[in-house]
């Protein structure tokens, strides 16, 4: 019978800290679940911890590549032979705590809606002394508006429900995993379990550290990609609510503002984003460089009278503040 759910682990060379890494899955409480380790070319002594492992356990099954071809293809590898309903992630430096996997099937199981589920995590420096814990959003509409400026998704914390052909690409590394989560979003919701189930080692020669720049290059695309995602589907109220936020960096927050005056709305959708944003209009701020600008996207987006009154009152402001200076 097939598992409830495929685990699976890529290694390169990873002999210091595997044998953590595998028995945290071991351990799991939940144990209906196959270990799939697909090591990528290693030429440490990886291999022989992995055929230990493999005669101790025989829900561990290890795959082998004779280079190394990097993680986003030694990941495919593992999705194309797992048999599970779900699929989790776990990575060969890191380690889950033993009640992850209960967890994240629990909750895929109670919201079918839901395609993808993870968790936060303790981020540990080498000598394994906590860093910081992570402070993901936790529902879909969150995940949604924080994915426009960057990722909030613990790659290894993950589980997802197992779809053919959704699949790591080679244009999305070294953030692989970001470019694959704006494409898996759109078939179904994201969630973050409040709970620290994943520990994150942050090495001083890790990927996120050596490729920092080539990382957020990707990244970048990945975000934009997704704000255009966002317009096509007409999530406009994603997109105003990050805008009025005004917590984006000035490229960000000019594309955003760029996708809203371009959106196509019909009066309902206006009408619907005025009562969303009634709230938040006025506390709405802007340095006088940008007033203009965002005085014609909230003008679209919400209508003459909406906008007319969000000016008036940013001028009001300025006056205030001159008013108030020594120097007038």
């Amino acid at each position: 019978m097939a598992p409830g759910v495929s685990v699976i682990l890529p290694v390169y060379n990873g002999e210091r800290d595997l044998a953590q890494a595998i028995e945290s899955i071991l351990a799991q409480t939940f144990a209906d679940f196959e270990f799939i380790i697909v090591d990528d070319g290693s030429t440490d002594n990886t291999a022989s911890i992995l055929e230990q492992y493999a005669a101790r356990d025989q829900r561990i099954r290890v795959l082998r590549t004779s280079v190394n071809r990097g993680i986003g293809p030694a990941l495919n590898i593992g999705i194309e032979s797992a048999r599970g309903e779900f699929i989790a992630r776990q990575d060969a430096d890191d380690w889950s705590i033993p009640g992850r996997l209960a967890l994240q099937v629990a909750f895929l199981r109670d919201h079918p809606d839901h395609f993808l589920v993870g968790s936060q995590i303790r981020v540990l420096r080498e000598d394994n002394a906590s860093a910081r814990i992570t402070h993901y959003p936790l529902d879909h509409e969150a995940i949604l508006e924080a994915f426009i400026h960057g990722c909030c998704i613990g790659h290894g914390s993950v589980m997802f429900r197992r779809i053919p052909r959704m699949m790591y690409t080679w244009e999305g590394c070294p953030a692989e995993d970001y470019e694959l989560w704006t494409r898996m979003i759109r078939l179904g919701k994201f969630a973050n379990l409040a709970e620290c189930l994943y520990h994150y080692r942050l090495w001083h020669n890790s990927i996120s550290v050596r490729r920092r720049e080539a990382q957020r290059a990707v990244a970048a695309r990945s975000a934009d990609a997704h704000r255009r995602n966002l317009a096509i589907d007409g999530r406009y109220d994603i997109l105003l609510k990050s805008y009025l936020r005004g917590n984006l960096a000035p490229a960000v927050s000019r594309d955003v503002g760029d996708l809203l005056r371009a959106a196509r709305m019909t009066r309902d959708q206006q009408r619907a984003l005025r009562s969303y944003a009634r709230a938040d209009l006025l506390a709405f701020r802007t340095d006088r460089y940008r007033v203009v600008r965002s005085f014609a996207v909230l003008r679209h987006c919400l209508g003459n009278a909406a906008g007319c009154r969000w000016l008036v009152h940013q001028l009001y402001r300025v006056w205030s503040l001159r008013r108030s200076w020594p120097w007038t």
